[in-house]
């Protein structure tokens, strides 16, 4: 009985040291790993001329986490609303009542090879420069997938990457092969100018039906349907930052001519920014004008908001966002535009867009 007893509290003592043991590796491994998340609600009005107008409610949520594997290698995944739009995850309340609104928005491994350059495998986020942030080539929410090297040494700074964009059901693949290359300079104590040239070779596009679905977004197409130009498209950008006061500003401009197309062949986009919403009582203020012409660069990858994510459009988007505390935010977006004056449909396109986002 006596060693029945010993017995039982030598096991008692080895279950609680190997369960202290667990407890202690759970809390070393936790310190290695980055949870990330936020939740949008969101109010919406379009309105149409000609067309029907619309008002909706819509959301996104987005919950992932980042992991320091080793000393230089990070892995990350992350899962979103969407309905499988390479370039939206929003819902409408009311029509998503369904397992499949959820899908891998991230997965991906990096390796820091050295302080200058970084390998990045896998759905990614967007790892190619936008000037200010504009989504005149690449909308906000687009992963792409493939391989990135990104480069940054002293004032220079390049990416290059070979990304699938879609693998058509007749088995034909496009691929998006790019290359970015810049430098910033100082200008002053507190103003810098960036300034770079991009390459984005798209392969298997003409005579081929569009990316992702029958959308051309714009782009011409043929009596097919199907692309009616390849892109190549050359990119110029220039970033200027300084500050007003205590606000941080950015000037900044990008333009983009697809070489492929022999017409309406080139887009650009201007706008500024002040402030930095960032922290409890911070505001951020924006305005951009974007000038898209219907072949200029391949719409279904651009941006999804102004001229119902059309290419053939123009318009001005004004925005501004709040931060209530240093995880809610309130913003508004207005968005005047038109689309469809190449194809001889002339359409007036306004959006408002009103938000409170939730994130930690």
């Amino acid at each position: 009985m006596v060693i029945l007893n010993a017995g039982c509290r030598l096991l008692a003592c080895s279950v609680c040291v190997s369960a202290a043991v667990s407890a202690e590796a759970a809390s070393a491994w936790m310190e290695h790993v980055a949870l990330e998340g936020d939740l949008r609600l969101r109010h919406e009005t379009i309105r149409l001329e000609p067309g029907a107008d619309d008002d909706r409610a819509r959301y996104r949520a987005r919950f992932g986490f980042r992991v320091d594997a080793a000393e230089s290698v990070e892995f990350g995944i992350r899962i979103a609303s969407g309905e499988g739009s390479p370039v939206s995850t929003n819902l409408d309340f009311g029509e998503s009542f369904s397992l499949d609104n959820v899908r891998i928005d991230r997965a991906y491994v990096g390796w820091s090879v050295n302080d200058a350059l970084t390998l990045t495998v896998g759905k990614m986020k967007n790892p190619l420069k936008r000037a200010g942030d504009t989504p005149l080539l690449w909308d906000s929410d687009l992963n792409p997938e493939g391989v990135a090297a990104a480069l940054e040494s002293g004032r220079f700074f390049g990416t290059a990457g070979a990304f699938r964009l879609d693998y058509r059901d007749d088995g034909v693949e496009s691929r998006l092969y790019a290359a970015q290359a810049g430098a910033q300079f100082d200008v002053s104590e507190s103003s810098t100018l960036s300034a770079g040239i991009g390459w984005f070779d798209y392969t298997d596009m003409a005579g081929n039906s569009p990316l992702f679905g029958d959308d051309a977004s714009g782009n011409s197409v043929d009596v097919a349907g199907n692309y009616l130009n390849d892109y190549d498209v050359l990119e110029l950008f220039a970033e200027y930052e300084s500050a007003v006061g205590d606000w941080p500003v950015i000037v900044f401009a990008e333009w983009a001519r697809n070489t492929r197309a022999a017409l309406a062949d080139t887009a650009y986009a201007i706008g500024v920014k002040a402030g930095k919403a960032e922290g409890a009582g911070s505001t951020e203020w924006s305005w951009e004008w974007r000038d898209t012409e219907a072949d200029a660069l391949v719409g279904i990858l651009s941006d999804s908001d102004l001229a119902d994510g059309s290419t053939d459009s123009r318009g001005h988007v004004l925005q501004g966002s709040y931060m209530l505390t240093d995880h809610v935010a309130l913003a508004a977006t207005l968005i005047f535009s038109e689309y469809g004056g190449f194809s001889d449909s002339p359409t007036d396109f306004d959006r408002v867009m009103l938000d409170i986002e939730f994130s930690f």
